[in-house]
């Protein structure tokens, strides 16, 4: 099998496992949104601001340090393993000693209290970063999507929806969220064949170390991804940080679904090619190539229908969503593609350069979130929303210049996407608007086929132009799609 076809092949399957652990999180979130009040899930997502910071550590300094070698011993994967759950350890210890000083910040000693059980994730964190990273080696994606599927079945749906059904309130979340880590962690390690024996290799560790940089980047995505949650819950309180935090999630259920899976299959692949400049330059474009117009349609579907997501995810009484929801899904190119541009620098050597951008990211991010406050959890979404998009576009001339790749390509590709956008949106919203006096499932149901539509026939007619040289090889696919689109939207008789 050709490393191109390998790279799909992956991406495929992690994607299938995505999609399927976002049905069963967005069921579950559907349920517990009814049952649950903002504050509530503002609560935990304060909490979650301290608990994400595991998260980004282990998968920089124990996932990445893995996947980067071109083969690991028995020893190198033990140590890994080891050093890891030691300082799950010792993250452990710093939450329960500052729980009361986060309560502090936050003004509420629930999220202190909620932290002290949410903090149980954090060695299965562990388990998973290097059983995960294991199996990305060995291309069993397979095997990782299986475990997050099974995770969020077990812990998000017969765990926590029964615990919010009998009053427990936040305390469902966490308790769910816990034991889908464990469950996750015990499935990926088993399928990975961990050992879990301690062992302490010097120069295996002297290599994990060497991963620090990476890692403090890492850190640093942190502080921009969840720095806006923390002026959200301070300056506005849990009710506020509800509702932004569930538009983010909304956002973060497509981010996981399409660009986690591909961040996981292209930093092995550019890897792979690091050796051969031209051939990594000619994997850098094509990603773009076909990535920049997919989040660019999916991004024009999922502003047009926000009602309609937001009242199917999390019910009617969540209407303030939608605004935050639309802001976050207008930088869904941004948001997923900048991962292509980071691992094509990872991949180039340059992980230490990823420190400053994720630190110019955080400061993009915080100080958008604070000058958004005034204008309330929309303009927090909106100026976050602008930080993203600026940082894309660091990102991308960062790749474009250590790759001494040329920007124009690139610049035309965001162009073909924005008119193949364009052009989408204007019937989607045009037909949603014109029977706007239909039930709400039915219009946008009729304008969402619509646009669909729009879609397809323009990419059947010039794929080469919309998405590349490769953009030949999914004319049959195109056809074949309108064909059934036809069928079922022309009445026979």
């Amino acid at each position: 099998m050709s490393s191109k076809a390998k790279v799909l092949k992956g991406f495929t399957m992690l994607v299938g496992g995505r999609i399927g652990s976002a049905l069963v999180s967005v069921l579950s979130t559907a349920i517990l949104a009814r049952l649950l009040s903002p504050n509530d899930f503002g609560l935990v997502s304060a909490a979650l601001v301290v608990l994400a910071l595991a998260n980004v550590i282990f998968d920089g300094a124990f996932g990445v340090s893995l996947i980067k070698k071109q083969s690991v011993s028995v020893a190198e994967q033990r140590t890994t393993l080891t050093v890891a759950m030691l300082l799950s350890l010792v993250l452990i210890a710093l939450i329960v000693l500052l729980s009361p000083q986060i309560g502090f910040f936050f003004r509420s000693e629930s999220v202190g209290d909620l932290l002290y059980v949410a903090a149980l994730t954090i060695p299965f964190k562990a388990v998973f970063a290097v059983s995960s990273a294991t199996l990305q080696r060995d291309s069993r994606f397979g095997s990782i999507a299986v475990g997050s599927l099974v995770g969020q079945i077990f812990g998000n749906v017969l765990v926590a929806v029964p615990m919010a059904l009998w009053g427990f309130g936040p305390w469902a979340l966490v308790v769910g969220m816990v034991l889908a880590g464990a469950m996750e962690a015990a499935i990926v390690a088993f399928k990975a064949k961990i050992s879990l024996r301690p062992e302490l290799e010097k120069a295996a560790f002297r290599d994990l170390t060497s991963s620090a940089l990476f890692s403090l980047a890492n850190v640093m995505n942190w502080v921009a991804n969840t720095g806006a949650n923390a002026v959200v819950g301070r300056s506005m309180g849990f009710y506020d940080l509800g509702i932004y935090s569930r538009g983010w999630k909304l956002l973060d259920l497509v981010v996981g679904i399409t660009a986690t899976p591909l961040s996981r299959v292209l930093l092995p692949a550019f890897s792979s090619r690091r050796d051969d400049p031209l051939r990594l330059a000619a994997s850098f474009r094509q990603a773009f190539h076909l990535a920049v117009p997919a989040y660019a349609c999916m991004s024009v579907f999922l502003v047009v229908h926000a009602q309609l997501i937001v009242y199917a995810a999390l019910g009617a009484k969540w209407d303030q969503t939608i605004l935050v929801a639309q802001f976050f899904f207008a930088a869904l190119v941004p948001r997923c593609a900048f991962k292509i541009s980071e691992n094509f620098a990872v991949a180039a050597g340059r992980s230490g350069a990823a420190v400053v951008r994720q630190f110019i990211y955080a400061a993009l991010m915080v100080g958008g979130a604070v000058l958004g406050l005034s204008h309330g959890v929309s303009g927090v979404a909106l100026m976050t929303s602008g930080a993203v998009t600026i940082f894309y576009i660091i990102s991308i001339a960062f790749a474009l210049r250590i790759g001494n790749i040329s920007a124009l390509p690139i610049f035309w590709i965001h162009c073909k996407a924005g008119i193949l956008a364009a052009v989408i949106a204007t019937a989607d919203a045009l037909l949603v608007w014109t029977f706007s006096e239909w039930p709400l499932i039915l219009r946008h149901v009729v304008g969402g086929t619509g646009g669909a539509v729009v879609m397809l026939a323009l990419l059947s007619a010039a794929p080469s132009f919309w998405l590349g040289p490769a953009g030949e090889s999914y004319i049959p696919r195109i056809r074949q799609m309108i064909r059934k689109v036809n069928l079922v939207s022309i009445p026979k008789g």
